[in-house]
């Protein structure tokens, strides 16, 4: 089972991207643990219960914003698969510093495959 977190301070935005993920878990006939978190404080509390395969997050967040908080994950060794989803393009490159798998530019939109 894959666990996945979503971080973003956006409650829509979070439960937009579960319905992404959700389809396509139920496509793929692949189970998914999903957590939501609103934030990077919240994230790294729940990161000590339990580690995560992947990780979709939002950069422009109150607190720690989404770049600091991979560099914290990274910087503790952390092998989780990081994608990007925000509307801040500007930040691609420094996304790529922390080894992200992927850059997606909001609005997100469910094309059948993640």
């Amino acid at each position: 089972m894959l666990q996945i977190a979503i971080c973003d301070d956006e409650t829509a935005q979070c439960s937009l991207l579960e319905s992404y993920v959700r389809e396509w878990e139920r496509l793929r006939r692949q189970e998914a643990d999903i957590a939501l978190v609103g934030n990077g404080e919240q994230l790294l509390f729940h990161w000590e219960e339990r580690r995560r395969d992947i990780l979709l997050l939002d950069i422009d967040m109150p607190g720690v914003d989404g770049l600091s908080l991979a560099r914290r994950l990274r910087g503790r060794g952390e092998d989780v698969q990081i994608v990007f989803v925000t509307g801040l393009a500007e930040y691609a490159l420094e996304g790529y510093d922390v080894e992200a798998v992927s850059y997606l530019i909001k609005p997100v939109f469910y094309t059948g495959t993640i």
